[in-house]
């Protein structure tokens, strides 16, 4: 799956009431100052996007989607490694 729409851009994928969600936006704004698109699956017109993340196995967020490769919560810091590592 990729996600072509970004442009380079950061893309946070995230829903309401999440705590793990609320941390990597805090890192990435406050920490990290990493500028990202959120984009958050319980509105309906990213159901696709859902759908799609559930079809590949994905089952928590937040998602971290760079440069066609995704991150799940657990791999923030890979995450930062890759993205540091370009700057």
């Amino acid at each position: 799956m990729t996600y072509n729409d970004n442009k380079g851009m950061v893309v946070v994928v995230s829903k309401n009431h999440c705590p793990n969600c609320t941390v990597v936006k805090t890192v990435f704004d406050d920490w990290e100052n990493i500028p990202y698109e959120e984009i958050n699956i319980e509105f309906e017109e990213n159901l696709d996007l859902l759908l799609a993340l559930k079809e590949k196995g994905f089952q928590t967020l937040p998602i971290v989607i760079w440069k066609d490769k995704i991150y799940t919560h657990g791999e923030i810091n890979e995450f930062l490694k890759d993205y540091k590592g370009t700057l």
